[in-house]
């Protein structure tokens, strides 16, 4: 209660209460406790809450005096069960000690007690709104203009923003590098679009920010700081990037959102509700939290949204503090930097949390987002040559039917930034090695080149042996029961735990062993399953290291299907690659989700390289039994079905670093397309886009937004900071300069000359480089 008792109205309620009894006092205990709340304009008044126990009186009035006997103030109590409750504003700016008298019905003096009031934090409330900035796109088409006009200024009066870490639905670990990178491509179409701004902050899962290339995403966005609305410890995090890019992220705790605070209902329902979040939360406990600043989230846009608004200015009237503030994410994280101690803040080292199994739904769109991904990387590959050519398409037939090599063949496109030799199926259906494709490039082949001969049966046992290796099959499941690296006599299959390749209850059905000329050897298998018939091929090459596995499944369950890799390794660690990084963690790893490769590493310091083509979500498991002293684990695809294509080779001590990653993108599909004489641009038999240093991986090529040159993505993968070189080839370039993911220059122009540019790297780091002033090498 605030305010105070007349002289009149005290004595009525003696009289009321009867005059002729002592109360007990020896039981009667006295509290003072400041609150959260101070008075405007300046602040410096405290409302100090005075309550009496165990008193049976109606009512009561208290003085109260400093530490000099002067009058601080009078208020009066109202007695509700056995206790007396008051209310006082005082002036509180440090520890002060004051001295209450309270008078109440049957005392015959004032029961005097003396107390310290220590000043309570002075509270700055962030009130922000980060929404799904696609959500709040939809929305706003659906309106009509002046209802969207009315929306928009509502919301830039408000402060909302939209999300600049738009990996939206899906999970960041499951998308390829340039979704990723530019993630906040979204919340930059919204602020294009309809004038509402990028939020300075992000909100994503902590899973996502879990990921060692988060800082290097968000960083690259211009993005500082997260927020996790998924995490239950209520603390401040670092995240630190494998290129020591750092973002500090916090996590409020539950509770603090406009509707929880009451920030519709206005006056006491409000001032309750924020009292009770401030001083009760656990996560704001001045133990564990020192700021004295908190975040109200709101992650859509309320429909009462104008009446907050109003209730917060009517606030400000009646209390300085808690002070609410609309927007201001940056000023809170500011805050938190300048006043947060090391060990408050807590450095973020854990492995990525347990994920539950995908469901047959998640796993077929996470392999159609796959599908998608590789035709949108061939695109924007495509685009910027046929725009030098004066076509606006992203099709490669378009890029095809305009160039002209004075015979009629194929072009093999190679999306991959490293130069490949391959197999690839021609468009008369027949295979044929393809050597030296040069990354994000082609090459031409006549059809005057012989076709080469047909596969035919090659009558023999169940192996077969190619460039690298020795694989031979279980006769009775159909897996790899042994695959031997023939230059060190090593093998990699475990058969005793079912080898590679292997599913639940297969049993082979029929085997068939074919020899394709200049090509490899092949083995066809049907296997009977729980799921239906698996038909399985397993492809040995002539002059590729490596294991092709294609499995058809007819699926007609209604469960994932599970192939599982036991490689014979004592495995120590686990890792995969992830968009614009790689993660590292020891077996067990629950169901993450791959982008190009896998692999499992063993004690000394061998490896198998694994990639699933069209399915991201594997897990590996513990096979090792109780007391031994070997670690058995096994790999596990997990798929929805249908087609599943792998690819194995390993991994020495002595192979470069980069490896992993020069194994993946040789995963890449070739693009092949027919070529007929005639088309009005000649180029050379063979080219690519751009030439790169080894070790320095073009994730991304495309078109500027703005239309003003190419912007290439380009990470490091050996683990150095260096300047790399990036060279014209097809695409000719006379001016650089480095931009961020969302292609914002940043001030800082690259020297041309005859032999391209330097680009400065960190290690494991991604920079964005725009090239301008474009031209396309032509040859005759």
């Amino acid at each position: 209660m605030k305010g105070q008792f007349s002289r009149r109205q005290f004595l009525h309620s003696c009289a009321s209460a009867g005059s002729f009894f002592t109360l007990p006092r020896h039981n009667i205990t006295v509290g003072a406790t400041s609150t959260v709340f101070f008075g405007p304009p300046s602040g410096e008044s405290n409302l100090v809450r005075f309550t009496a126990d165990n008193i049976d009186a109606p009512a009561g009035r208290l003085r109260v005096y400093d530490t000099r006997r002067r009058l601080l103030g009078t208020a009066g109590m109202l007695g509700i069960d056995r206790t007396l409750f008051g209310e006082l504003w005082l002036d509180v700016t440090d520890t002060t000690r004051i001295t209450v008298e309270l008078e109440a019905p049957g005392f015959r003096t004032p029961l005097r007690t003396s107390h310290v009031i220590r000043p309570p934090r002075r509270w700055t409330l962030h009130w922000i709104t980060v929404v799904d900035p696609d959500h709040l796109i939809r929305q706003l088409d659906r309106l009509s203009p002046w209802e969207r006009a009315a929306a928009t200024s509502l919301m830039n009066r408000t402060a909302v923003m939209g999300n600049p870490y738009g990996a939206g639905q899906r999970a960041a670990d499951g998308i390829d590098h340039l979704d990723y990178l530019r993630s906040g491509s979204h919340a930059m179409a919204l602020e294009r679009r309809f004038g509402i701004p990028a939020s300075p902050i992000a909100i994503a899962k902590s899973r996502d920010l879990r990921m060692n290339a988060a800082p290097t995403a968000l960083l690259g966005n211009g993005i500082r700081y997260g927020l996790l609305l998924d995490d239950d410890h209520h603390a401040f995090y670092r995240y630190t990037g494998r290129d020591g890019s750092r973002v500090i992220t916090a996590s409020p705790p539950p509770g603090g959102t406009p509707e929880h605070l009451a920030f519709a209902a206005g006056r006491d329902g409000m001032a309750s509700a924020i009292e009770t979040w401030l001083t009760t939360s656990p996560g704001l406990r001045p133990s564990l939290y020192s700021p004295d600043a908190a975040l109200v989230v709101s992650t859509r846009v309320e429909d009462n949204r104008l009446l907050m608004l109003d209730t917060i200015n009517a606030w400000h009237q009646r209390f300085a503090y808690p002070r609410i503030v609309v927007g201001g994410a940056d000023e809170f994280f500011e805050r938190i930097e300048s006043t947060t101690t090391s060990r408050e803040l807590f450095s973020v080292a854990n492995p990525m949390p347990f994920r539950a199994e995908p469901n047959l739904e998640t796993l077929t769109e996470a392999s159609n987002n796959r599908g998608r991904a590789v035709r949108t990387r061939v695109g924007d590959l495509v685009t910027p040559l046929n725009t030098l050519l004066g076509m606006a398409s992203s099709n490669i037939l378009d890029f095809a039917s305009a160039v002209d090599f004075a015979f009629d063949g194929s072009m093999v496109f190679n999306p991959s930034p490293l130069p490949r030799t391959d197999v690839v199926r021609m468009p008369d259906e027949t295979e044929r090695v393809v050597t030296r494709v040069p990354g994000l490039g082609y090459v031409f082949i006549p059809n005057a080149i012989p076709a080469p001969p047909a596969p035919y049966l090659n009558p023999g046992d169940a192996a077969v042996s190619g460039q690298r290796f020795t694989i031979r099959l279980n006769e009775e499941t159909g897996a790899i029961q042994s695959m031997h690296q023939r230059d060190e006599a090593r093998a990699w299959a475990d058969a005793e735990r079912g080898g590679l390749n292997d599913i639940p209850t297969a049993r082979l059905s029929s085997l068939q062993r074919f020899r394709m000329p200049n090509v490899g050897s092949r083995l066809y298998t049907e296997r009977r399953t729980t799921w239906g018939r698996l038909r399985s091929i397993y492809t040995v090459y002539d002059d590729t290291p490596w294991v092709d596995i294609e499995n058809t499944i007819d699926n007609l369950g209604k469960t994932p299907v599970r192939y599982s890799f036991a490689f014979n390794l004592d495995v120590n660690s686990v890792a995969w690659e992830t968009a614009a990084g790689y993660e590292v963690q020891a077996p067990p790893a629950t169901n993450f989700a791959h982008l190009r490769w896998m692999s499992v590493r063993s004690n000394d310091e061998w490896a198998a390289l694994v990639r699933c083509i069209e399915h991201p979500f594997a897990r590996v498991s513990s096979d090792t039994p109780p007391g031994a002293i070997t670690k058995r684990t096994s790999l596990v695809s997990v798929t929805p079905g249908g087609r599943s294509r792998y690819r194995i080779n390993t991994m020495s001590p002595t192979d470069p670093s980069d490896s992993p990653w020069r194994f993946g993108w040789h995963g890449e599909p070739f693009i092949v397309t027919p070529v007929t004489r005639g088309g009005r641009v000649q180029v050379p038999r063979f080219g690519q886009l751009l030439t790169i240093d080894p070790g320095v991986m073009v994730v991304a090529v495309k078109e500027a937004d703005d239309d003003f040159g190419i912007i290439v993505y380009l990470q490091e993968v050996m683990g150095r900071q260096r300047n790399v070189r990036l060279r014209p080839d097809l695409i000719q370039f006379a001016s650089a300069n480095l931009v961020d993911f969302a292609e914002r220059d940043r001030g800082e122009t690259l020297e041309v000359s005859e032999d391209g540019i330097r680009v400065p790297m960190n290690r494991f780091g991604i920079t964005a480089v725009r090239l301008s002033q474009l031209s396309l090498q032509s040859s005759v």
